[in-house]
């Protein structure tokens, strides 16, 4: 368990970088080219991955899924270019927190009705205050600023 808590913070951290970065990204070539750029690189790197692993093979399991399990790359552009959007109007400190605690809202979604496959967990008073806390530092961050 805590090495899956550690990779889970070493993405908290990855994603606040990433969207700096395709922030920063757009200024320059703005915010359709970044979110193309950014996928065209993420492909490279998986390719050569996915090539490196041998795992290719698994591949032709993919026409096999139901469509809605492809829509992750479908959410993926939509992320990247509204994080890069609001990052450079925010800040990268309000984007993510509201980005969090969406992310945070939305999961307790998923568990509660065990929706996508995710296992069923209820939403306690614990949890539900969790979540309002993360709102409650959200809005801290915004009025801060």
């Amino acid at each position: 368990m805590l090495l899956a808590l550690l990779a889970a913070a070493a993405s908290g951290v990855a994603m606040t970088i990433q969207a700096a970065v395709n922030a920063a990204l757009s200024k320059p070539i703005g915010l359709v080219a970044t979110t193309f750029v950014v996928h065209a690189t993420g492909l490279v790197l998986s390719g050569i991955v996915l090539v490196g692993a041998r795992s290719f093979r698994h591949l032709a399991g993919v026409t096999d899924v139901p469509l809605w399990l492809l829509s992750g790359g479908l959410l993926g552009v939509f992320i990247i270019f509204t994080m890069a959007f609001t990052v450079s109007r925010l800040g990268a400190g309000l984007a993510v927190a509201v980005a969090v605690s969406a992310q945070l809202i939305a999961a307790l979604v998923l568990d509660h009705f065990g929706l996508l496959g995710v296992s069923r967990i209820g939403v306690t008073w614990v949890r539900a205050a969790g979540v309002a806390l993360l709102v409650a530092g959200a809005w801290m961050v915004k009025a801060s600023g």
